[in-house]
């Protein structure tokens, strides 16, 4: 039984050899010590949030910044909506 070789695997193995290459080409000394502490302060921010940055109404805040995000998502949803009911009336 012979194997077919489609693109998928071309790009699978592509990028396996790329991840490979960075991984083996890093240098590890220097990055070690941060790592670890990085690590470690993470996984106690996980178990004692800091709940300052959510709200605090100066509009540079969590909640702002995730309704401006939604806004523009929304507001690009009706522009594209908007200009393709356009185009298909035009043409």
């Amino acid at each position: 039984m012979r194997i077919r070789l489609t693109a998928h695997h071309l790009m699978a193995a592509l990028i396996g050899i790329a991840v490979i290459v960075c991984f083996a080409t890093t240098n590890w000394s220097d990055k070690a010590p941060m790592s670890w502490t990085s690590l470690s302060d993470t996984i106690s921010q996980l178990f004692h949030p800091d709940w300052s940055y959510v709200y605090d109404g100066s509009g540079e805040d969590l909640v702002s910044l995730m309704l401006q995000t939604i806004c523009i998502a929304f507001l690009s949803m009706v522009i594209d909506a908007a200009t393709g009911w356009l185009r298909k009336k035009l043409l």
